[in-house]
Formats: structure tokens, C-alpha cells, sequence
């Protein structure tokens, strides 16, 4: 989501009100949107995946672990889910957010990707 800018948010450095779909653009209520939705065209990234900024964080295979020089613990067997979601306030919606969870959470907030190769 950073590409090779190391955007701050998917689509660029600062923040912009209105383009993801987080509490800022549905005034705190939050409510989950198709990806395809028009609301979301300009929460892009430079490879033209949508909404990585807001409408659900998405779940990664990473295990939770701390940063070189990070005292603190983190609990064992917890996965990273990365993004914001509708749900989302402005920090938590830059691309450097993690969310730590039991990997068996299941939220409206938390959804995944699938990718596919052109081959």
C-alpha cells in the first residue's frame, strides 16, 4: 500500500478528507461499501488497488511481531491485519498501521484480498 513512494496512505503522502471510506467520510456512523463503489475511485494506489485506505483492514499471513527495538510484549499466535476500515480514524487509516488479532476474529471491519496472476 506504501508502493515505492513510501506513501503515507495509499494515495499519497497527505491526508485528504473524503477519499477513504473511513469515520471522516460517513461522519462516524461507518458503513461498509462494495470496493467497486465510485465513493471509493480515489482511494488508490499506484498499482490501481482500491480502497487499501479505508472500508475494511485487511488480513495479512503475517505473524504479530515487534519492531527491532520495540520493549514491548505482544501475545503469541496473533495475526496482523493491515489499513483502515469504515471504522477507521485518520492515524489508524496510514499504511504503517498494524492491527493485531487472534486469527480467528471475525469482524465487519476485517476482510482479505484475493490476487490473482496474470499467467
Amino acid at each position: 500500500a506504501r508502493s515505492t513512494e513510501n506513501r503515507l496512505y495509499p494515495w499519497g503522502s497527505l491526508w485528504e478528507p473524503g477519499i477513504a471510506n473511513t469515520k471522516e467520510l460517513t461522519g462516524g456512523n461507518g458503513t461498509l461499501l462494495p470496493v467497486i463503489s465510485q465513493s471509493l475511485t480515489k482511494d488508490i494506489s499506484p498499482f490501481g488497488i482500491v480502497a487499501m485506505g479505508g472500508n475494511v483492514s485487511e488480513w495479512t499471513s503475517s505473524d504479530a511481531t515487534l519492531y527491532p527495538g520495540n520493549p514491548n510484549a505482544v501475545e503469541k499466535g496473533l495475526k496482523v491485519a493491515r489499513g483502515g476500515n469504515f471504522g477507521s480514524a485518520k492515524p489508524t487509516s496510514a499504511a504503517t498501521t498494524r492491527l493485531l488479532n487472534p486469527p480467528n476474529l471475525k469482524d465487519s471491519h476485517l476482510g482479505f484480498r484475493l490476487a490473482m496472476d496474470k499467467n
